[in-house]
């Protein structure tokens, strides 16, 4: 179940993503910055305290080295999209150092670096087995055991009532 935190913030950057309000905060007692959404908080007080605002933070970098919105997350990952999936993939650009490498059967090949495994993860479940992650092996492990708990979710022909 959904359990609720407390935590004091330093608020830094309000900004929109896919319809929700977030918030980028820095929280002193960890000296982390996270991102919260503005809809799943509970209540806030305004303290009588000051902050001094971080000269090295740099909300649209941290945006653009994330695949989503997960942070703190690296990985590098190379996917091969099929020939259906692949006029997608090359039509944006999903990372800052991201390769394309065309095959001869109209498939590609994407390499990028980002923050996110989770938010990569789920991105790469919706193109189905168009998407096969070639690295790194770790992620190709999640994927293969998110599809094996599908197919075993859809193993009966009737839903459960």
């Amino acid at each position: 179940g959904a359990r609720s935190k407390s935590y004091q913030v330093n608020p830094l950057k309000l900004f929109e993503h896919r319809g929700g309000l977030y918030l980028f905060v820095r929280i002193p007692k960890h000296d982390s910055i996270r991102i919260l959404a503005v809809d799943r908080i509970i209540a806030a007080k305004l303290l009588d305290t000051v902050f001094a605002y971080p000269s090295d933070f740099d909300a649209e970098a941290l945006l653009a080295g994330a695949f989503d919105l997960t942070l703190n997350d690296p990985v590098t990952a190379s996917v091969r999209f099929s020939p259906q999936e692949a006029t997608f993939v090359r039509e944006r650009r999903w990372s800052d150092d991201q390769t394309i490498e065309d095959h001869p059967d109209g498939s590609c090949t994407l390499t990028l670096s980002t923050s996110g495994i989770r938010d990569l993860l789920r991105w790469l479940l919706s193109f189905g087995s168009g998407a096969e992650i070639l690295s790194p092996p770790e992620l190709r492990d999640a994927l293969k055991n998110e599809a094996l708990k599908l197919a075993s979710l859809y193993s009966d022909s009737v839903p459960p009532t």
